[in-house]
């Protein structure tokens, strides 16, 4: 499971299933009425999970959860996001089949925007530019992020984008993604030779202020979730632990900027507090 980090949502619940978290926020909003303003609030699920590895057979628990919320809360007041890894690794129902098995299940479940992670770059960057960005009619697909994989001009490799901007319950929600520094170790260096994978937080972290500084012209965002496919190195009550003992994990626990409102991630198959 991945872990969460809430700095000002107004409120944070575990959920069931093996779903890493949702977060119900209550935004203040303004509506005119009687000629005064009154305060509301919307409540909004956001849900996550990481390193689905292809399990497509436990889909249907893993997902009811979020069927259930759509429908006492409206597909419009709820987010449904992955951290990644969801290909790769897989058991062999979908690995036979290049994973297309698990690409149509989450567009069945209505993923909304994906996390690029070490295992999505398995078979080269032509392989998930050219075919798993693109996999599935056009109204199903989602989003990858990964503010930190650029090209040789240094931009974010299209047909990733850094982040991806979702309107739920009247309030603007960003999701900024990023892979595990580690990529160049952990797939074949030829298949990602045209791309350059910069550090995750100081990406995240760029976009993320950005996002929070006021002006329109580079995107703005009422609530801010970073998704980042790194983790703590073990499981502990405590993510202090892992932070003292992993440079990647201590650099999120330490160093996420202030205009990230949540941080989920994932990899290292772990489960922790923060």
């Amino acid at each position: 499971m991945s872990k969460f980090h809430r700095r000002s949502m107004a409120g944070l619940a575990a959920t069931a299933l093996g779903l890493s978290g949702a977060i119900v926020a209550s935004v203040p909003g303004v509506a005119a009425a009687a000629e005064e303003c009154v305060a509301e609030t919307t409540s909004i699920q956001i849900f996550s999970f990481n390193d689905f590895h292809g399990r497509v057979e436990g889909a249907a628990n893993l997902f009811t959860v979020v069927e259930e919320a759509r429908a006492a809360l409206g597909e419009d007041n709820v987010l449904l996001t992955s951290n990644g890894d969801s290909i790769g690794g897989s058991t062999f129902v979908s690995a036979v089949a290049d994973d297309n098995p698990t690409l149509d299940v989450l567009q069945a479940a209505g993923l909304e925007v994906s996390a690029a992670g070490n295992h999505e770059f398995d078979k080269g960057w032509s392989d998930l530019s050219g075919r798993v960005v693109p996999h599935g009619p056009l109204d199903q697909r989602f989003p990858y992020v990964a503010a930190n994989v650029l090209d040789g001009a240094g931009n974010v490799a299209a047909p990733l984008k850094a982040y991806e901007l979702f309107e739920k319950g009247g309030v603007t929600i960003a999701v900024v993604g990023a892979v595990t520094r580690d990529l160049p170790s952990l797939v074949s260096p030829s298949g990602i030779a045209e791309l350059d994978i910069i550090d995750p937080v100081e990406a995240v972290n760029s976009v993320a202020a950005d996002l929070k500084d006021g002006d329109d012209s580079n995107g703005e965002a009422d609530i801010v979730i970073a998704s980042i496919h790194e983790g703590a190195p073990s499981g502990s009550p405590d993510a202090a632990t892992g932070a003292e003992s992993s440079q990647n994990f201590a650099d999120i626990y330490n160093d996420i900027h202030e205009s990230v409102d949540v941080v989920f991630n994932g990899h290292t198959h772990y489960q922790y507090d923060w």
